[in-house]
């Protein structure tokens, strides 16, 4: 129910451009008011939710490659809104209706037909320009344009490419370090579980997935204590755009994220058995690192331009579903491009 709600919230409550800009003005002067005011109790409250969201995240992500896909498309429908909320926020108009269908079509495809899957994007274009030409009784802007193909390409198509990630590889078997578990399930008693999952659901794609998400989690937190504890050279001396769109970044909150991804990212390369598992756990939580931060900057920048200090208020502590998915919209594709192809060509035979 609270999704459903939710979704009228964003779809229905703040339509009205004229009112929406109005709150935007308020938002973004509270926002400025209240900065000072974050202390231990909103610290707690997002550690919860993110605990509360990692335990989610985790057997969403082992639940199999259909229930995967059904999650990431009812996530990306929110996040998508909530874009197009702050699209509203600006005084554009878009169209929210073609673009959900078009998202739903790219995370069927992904799932169920990955060979069609880049198929989606170009032919949204055709449907998204017949709805504006044939639905709408005015001719349509540039900005009311431009701004639905952003939401379709940057709120659904380039996260479509976890769906991709989480369907490589088969079974894991004995393949990786986590093998041993096997081991030990005979030695439980019968009325508990079992360690590993059914082998359809505990895959490499699934566990890649799954350590890759853990790397840019604590890359964020990394990336917090060490921007709050050591940080004194703001992100607008290397670049003032990013400064602006986030002021309170620093450069040693970056390279304390980026310390941590590659910490986790190494280990999860040796566990995975990758070639080459320390340089190539670096670098791939440098990359995740860099790229995360990218999403972060981008989401900012949104918020920025229209005014907003949250994409929602759906998670206590964080704000919209936007504001805490930000990092994972941009990571999708160069981390599927990393393990389909980098580490296939470096000789991994588990994809």
């Amino acid at each position: 129910m609270w999704y459903v709600n939710y979704f009228r919230y964003l779809w229905n409550a703040e339509f009205d451009s004229a009112k929406l800009q109005k709150k935007a003005k308020t938002s973004s002067k509270a926002a400025k008011k209240g900065k000072k005011k974050d202390g231990k109790g909103k610290l707690r409250t997002r550690v919860v939710t993110s605990l509360v969201m990692a335990a989610v995240a985790t057997v969403w992500i082992f639940s199999g490659n259909a229930v995967y896909a059904l999650g990431m498309a009812l996530t990306v429908t929110l996040a998508q809104l909530e874009y197009y909320r702050m699209v509203l926020a600006t005084g554009v108009v878009p169209a929210r209706r073609i673009s959900l269908v078009s998202s739903a079509c790219l995370y069927a495809t992904a799932c169920f037909t990955p060979a069609l899957h880049e198929l989606v994007l170009p032919l949204s274009s055709v449907w998204v320009m017949a709805w504006f030409l044939l639905m709408r009784k005015r001719a349509s802007t540039i900005a009311e344009i431009s701004t639905t193909f952003l939401g379709i390409f940057y709120a659904a198509y380039l996260p479509s490419f976890w769906v991709r990630l989480r369907g490589l590889g088969s079974a894991i078997g004995d393949s990786t370090r986590f093998a041993f578990l096997n081991n030990l399930t005979p030695l439980l008693p019968a009325w508990m579980p079992r360690l590993m999952p059914s082998p359809d659901m505990w895959t490499m794609g699934a566990v890649v997935t799954w350590w890759t998400y853990l790397s840019i989690v604590f890359a964020d937190v990394g990336a917090y204590f060490a921007g709050r504890y050591w940080g004194k050279t703001p992100l607008s001396s290397l670049s003032p755009a990013a400064g602006r769109a986030s002021p309170n970044k620093t450069v040693e909150g970056v390279f304390g994220g980026m310390a941590s991804a590659c910490f986790f990212s190494v280990i999860g390369a040796w566990l995975m058995r990758w070639p080459y598992w320390l340089p190539a756990g670096i670098g791939y939580g440098v990359m995740l690192t860099l790229v995360a931060l990218l999403g972060d900057l981008t989401a900012s920048m949104f918020k920025r331009d229209a005014g907003l200090k949250d994409s929602g208020n759906l998670l206590p502590g964080h704000g919209g579903l936007l504001d805490r998915v930000d990092s994972y919209m941009f990571t999708a594709v160069p981390a599927y491009i990393f393990v389909r192809y980098g580490l296939t060509a470096l000789g991994w035979g588990s994809i």
